[in-house]
């Protein structure tokens, strides 16, 4: 009767197969990481460049308003707010919130 062992290191197909895997999946998940970062620093700056755009327009922003878009990581949302922070006289009109004149 022979005995099989399958202690690492002997160079197995089975163990070269596992570890090219693993080093596979390993690559994938950097990449994945690395595009997310990507995003999310696109969205950081899109961010960033709305409030930029209203304060240059002298466009007051609220604090919460702040917060509110540099929070988002939506790049779609952060592209709507952008096309409407070229026309808005308010902060909070980017959200669609109407200010009523007082008087």
């Amino acid at each position: 009767m022979s005995v099989i062992t399958y202690f690492p290191g002997r160079g197995t197909q089975m163990e070269q197969t596992f570890l090219k895997g693993r080093e596979e999946g390993r690559a994938e998940g950097q990449e994945a990481g690395r595009e997310e970062g990507r995003e999310e620093g696109r969205a950081q700056e899109r961010a960033q460049l709305i409030v930029s755009l209203l304060e240059k327009r002298g466009v007051p922003v609220q604090s919460e308003h702040r917060e509110r878009i540099m929070s988002c990581t939506d790049l779609e949302t952060l592209g709507g707010w952008w096309d409407q922070a070229l026309i808005v006289e308010e902060s909070g009109e980017l959200f669609g919130e109407r200010h009523e004149p007082q008087g």
